[in-house]
């Protein structure tokens, strides 16, 4: 049987649109077979994609995109460095509403500052020779420490011994004399 092209596209529509369905219901409603269907899907894909190549726009993917961090970062510093047509041109050859942008940037923010940010983790990964110079330095700064406060106590016990010792020879001499 031979349907006019308004017909598959009323078709198309419907497995396509908003509240499609499914290729095997609408085969029973409406008497089509689920392949010439499913057939009329494909091409209308492939005339689509054709379309575009000819008005020099990308086309359309047919899978979903698997975004990687890296992808995200591209897509979200081509974001930020367009204006008004040239972000939207983006979103268009990128496939992307802007509410997908959005949590694309909060993703990208959030991995910088945790980047930036200085764990327990990355203390732990030290070289061996680097925790073994930060122990060195800890235990020269005890040492010189202990060092300060050891002259000091020496200082003062030094002005104490000076200070009795004159006062001591002070009174043996006017003991003496007496």
């Amino acid at each position: 049987m031979r349907y006019s092209e308004k017909f598959k596209n009323k078709m198309v529509k419907k497995l396509t649109g908003p509240g499609a369905w499914s290729a095997l219901a609408l085969s029973k409603e409406s008497g089509v077979s689920q392949s010439a269907l499913s057939r009329w899907v494909r091409e209308a894909k492939s005339d689509d994609m054709t379309i575009r190549k000819e008005k020099g726009r990308p086309p359309v993917p047919q899978k979903r995109r698997r975004w990687t961090a890296e992808r995200k970062l591209d897509v979200v510093m081509r974001a930020y460095s367009s204006t008004g047509d040239e972000l939207g041109a983006l979103l268009r050859a990128e496939g992307l509403h802007e509410e997908q942008l959005a949590e694309f940037q909060d993703e990208v923010k959030e991995a910088a500052i945790m980047g930036l940010r200085k764990t327990k983790k990355t203390r732990k990964c030290l070289h061996p020779a680097e925790k073994e110079l930060q122990l060195v330095k800890k235990e020269l700064a005890r040492k010189e420490r202990a060092l300060a406060e050891t002259a000091a106590l020496l200082v003062l016990q030094g002005k104490v011994q000076a200070f009795f010792g004159e006062s001591e020879e002070g009174d043996t001499t006017e003991s003496s004399d007496g």
